[in-house]
This record gives C-alpha cells, structure tokens and sequence, in this order.
C-alpha cells in the first residue's frame, strides 16, 4: 500500500496501489555492486542533471519527511526509519531520524509502518492473517518510549492517515445472496486522541443497493479526499464501475455506472470481447471544498480519459489525453505524439488555491520500458471538459526530464506539496552519486534501481534538488510538514 493521503510505507498484506518502476522488477531486491557509483558520465555520453532552469534556492522553512527502508543484502537489511530532513540543507547526515528504526529499534517496522502528518501517531503492521495485517497505533510522544494506544486492529485490507485519523477497512462476511465473487468491507475511523474505540462508518461494496447478485470486484481500498472528511470509492465490475462517497454518515453513489463498453440496448458490455480495465485503487482526488473529483479512466480500451465532476451535476465532464484506434495497452506507444504520456499516476492533489491539479503523467515506450519517462505536471480544473482534446500547451511542468534512458532523468514515484504550496518535494531515481557527481546512465544502476529525495520549485522554474543519498538505503515516500 503506497501513497496514502498523509503518508505511508506498508511492505506487505495490504492493497498496492498505482505504479512505480518499469520492467515488472523488484526495486528492492537489487544486488549491492549494481548500485555502486561506479563509471562516469563520460564514459556513456550522460552528463547528468537537467540544465534547464535556475538552482534551487528553498526559502520557505518546512520539513521533508521520508521513509527510508535498508536494502536486502545490505547491513541495513531489514531496518525502517522515519527521517526529517531541512530542505534548506542538503546534508543527509544531519537529518532527525524519528524512533522507528526496525526490529533492533523501540519499533519494528520490517512488516510496514506509516506515519500521520503531525508526527505523533504511526501504524505499524504485524504478521497478516488470510485477509490482511493486524495494525496497531503507537504513540511516538508518549513520555519514556513509543506505546500501543487503543486495540490492534486485525485483517486490516487499507488504511489512510487523515490528518491524526487512521481510516481503514477490514472484510466482513457479505449479506445473505450476495454474488460469490463479491468481497464486502466495513470502513472505520479510529482517533488515537480518543481510543474508546473505532466508528463504524459503512460496508462496500453496496450490495444491497446495486443488486445482490451484482459481481462486484473489489478488495476494500478507498481514497479520502482534500477537505478530509469524504470518503471516495471505485467500484467495479468486469464491465462497469460506479464512483461512491461517504460524507456525513451517508453512502451514495454520485457517478455510474461507467461502461467500458455499451450493446445497442444501452447495457455495459465488455469492449471488444475482453474485460474492462477499471480498478478500485484509479487515482482520484477531491478538492479542499469538497465539490470537485478529478480523475482519470481508460475508456472502451482505446482511449485515455482525464474526469471532473462536480458533485451533484447530473453528468462529469472530460477531456481526451490520448486515443488509439483500438487496443490501448498496445498500441498507446505507437500513437502518441513525443510530449504525449500514456499513464496517469497518483497521486492527484489540488494546488493550494483549487485552481489546478498535479500528477505524475509516465510513459514506458521506446527507451524507457526500463526505466519510466515521468514529469509531475500541472493542469487548470476548468479545462478539464471544456470541449477539446488537451494539448501540450495545456501542462505546465513542475519537472521536465528528458526522455531516453538516461541518469539525467528522475523517475518519479510518490511527492507532495509544502506548506504554502511554493515547493514540491519528490521520491524517485538519483541523479548524482555521494560525491555529488552525476550518475553515468549505467545498466542496472542507482539511475535505474534506486530511490532518493528531490525538492524542487512548483512553478517549475529550478532544477530539482536531491537532497539525499545514500546506496544502503532506499526512499519509499516522501511528506512535506510544518516545522514541528
């Protein structure tokens, strides 16, 4: 389970969401000598870093959190630690490591912990049963040592911190008649402030209402949107999916079905003879406000949609970002255009005055079905659906890595915006060595295989900043906080 809203790093037994890396590879089980800073970019005619743009120079006192997992085979091997890092310094050294260090440390993480946005709560998985991990909230500020507040929750499929709220799902048996490929799922809150106990919140999929023998495909994620208090769902089937919330103590559907295709009698059907590609874990976001979704869809396998939806119009709007004449998955490659993406990765999230979103917009074609193309990219709400295709005049790029296999290149995987919105702060692929040298584009290398912290400009005006690295360890998420 990746890229949760507040934060998170879940090794196992729960729901992985969206994609990182390329090639089908395990980005942690990499052999210690292939991450070396061995070579020169001269050696490969890669001369690293992306020259466009000014250097970074961060004004704004934040803090950068961010999950740091020792690599197998390493010394390290097994250990987790939170660590604070200035974005101001680009020392690693001097970065505040929180107490959560692994099975040697107050807690062990090496089955998954995340942490809430203040710094004081943090999950921490143990061994799964058959439906998922027993998670148990530790208080990081409790006087002595870190200790268990409330009761260990058991088959946990999916959590999210919300602020210092930890929502999460586990199964329940389904209503009597239900569809025997249907899972079901009670959703709860838990407030660590408060440990009485959990609140129920609702079951999904919504089974009563949409038809017990509906043959729902679902695995209990959910999202939980910007104004903090709304909880988004994907529900699919083989051929449809419908988008719920919760708000308020009410479940309603607000879009949907949506089919992937329709037969002449306006029933969904499957496109083309094969089986839709909607998923429960689609990136989404909801904005501050609470009134607008924006997300994306794969339409009848041929087209890349991007979706905004303000709640209660009786219809989305959306815009086309990239359409192939059939078969998308395999021919996206060969009809995009050279500034064109073929994916859309979350996280989604609103820019601090609503007016735009962001996201990781990724391609795997050509030189980069190894290592991913990956810009995180900015985007006006309003022009979601207003009546055209987007074009590459619509995007503003907070990153702009080139294309190619190339060190020069951040693949990125997870990020988040500062406090007041002037900074973003990215995990993805290194671009220099501990010297602070650039990566040669090396098979197999750090360029391709590992993961560190960058900080750079929202308006995109400054080359990004790494400001860790270390080959002993690996960056798995990264969070921008106030200053504690």
């Amino acid at each position: 389970m990746k890229r949760l809203t507040a934060w998170t790093w879940v090794l196992s037994g729960i729901v992985t969401c969206g994609g990182g890396g390329g090639g089908g590879r395990d980005a942690g089980q990499v052999d210690l000598a292939t991450l070396h800073d061995e070579g020169s970019p001269d050696a490969t005619g890669d001369e690293g870093g992306d020259s466009s743009g000014e250097p970074l120079v961060v004004t704004e006192d934040f803090r950068v959190v961010y999950a740091y997992a020792g690599r197998p085979g390493t010394e390290v091997a097994g250990r987790f630690e939170f660590r604070v890092a200035d974005p101001r310094d680009t020392d690693p050294t001097n970065d505040a490591v929180l107490p959560a260090a692994g099975p040697d440390g107050p807690l062990d993480c090496s089955a998954g912990c995340f942490l809430d946005r203040g710094l004081r709560w943090v999950a921490v998985a143990t061994a799964a049963s058959g439906d998922g991990p027993t998670l148990q909230v530790v208080d990081l500020d409790a006087p002595g040592s870190p200790a268990p507040v409330g009761p260990a929750m058991d088959g946990v499929a999916h959590a999210e911190w919300v602020g210092a709220v930890l929502y999460y799902s586990q199964k329940v048996p389904c209503p009597t008649g239900t569809a025997a490929v249907t899972r079901c799922f009670d959703v709860f809150r838990f407030d660590p402030a408060d440990p009485g106990g959990s609140q129920r919140l609702t079951q999904v999929p919504p089974v009563e209402q949409e038809g017990l023998t509906t043959a729902f495909q679902y695995n209990g994620f959910f999202r939980v949107g910007e104004d903090e208090k709304t909880l988004i769902f994907f529900i699919p089937t083989n051929v449809s999916v419908t988008v719920w919330i919760h708000r308020d103590g009410l479940l309603r559907k607000v879009l949907g079905p949506l089919c992937a295709a329709k037969d002449p009698y306006g029933n969904c059907i499957a496109p083309s003879g094969a089986f839709s590609m909607f998923r429960e874990d689609n990136p989404v976001a909801l904005s501050p406000d609470g009134t607008t979704l924006v997300f994306p869809l794969l339409e009848e396998n041929r087209e890349l949609r991007l979706y905004r939806h303000v709640l209660g119009d009786p219809e989305p709007r959306s815009s086309t970002l990239l359409s192939v004449p059939s078969d998308y998955l395999t021919n996206a490659c060969y009809n995009r255009e050279p500034w064109q993406f073929t994916e859309v990765r979350g996280p989604i999230r609103f820019s601090r005055d609503g007016r735009e979103v962001l996201f990781i917009g990724a391609s795997t074609c050509d030189d980069n079905q190894v290592k991913p193309w990956t810009n995180l990219l900015r985007l006006e709400v309003e022009r979601i659906g207003s009546g055209t295709p987007i074009g590459e005049a619509d995007f503003r790029k907070v990153t702009d890595n080139p294309q190619g296999y190339t060190a020069r290149a951040i693949a990125i995987t997870d990020y988040d915006l500062s406090p007041s919105g002037e900074y973003v702060v990215l995990a993805g692929t290194p671009t220099v060595d501990m010297e602070g040298r650039p990566l040669p584009a090396q098979p197999n290398g750090r360029h391709e295989r590992d993961s560190e912290v960058h900080v750079t400009r929202f308006d995109g005006g400054a080359v990004p900043a790494q400001i860790t690295n270390d080959v002993m360890w690996r960056a798995e998420s990264v969070l921008a906080v106030p200053v504690p």
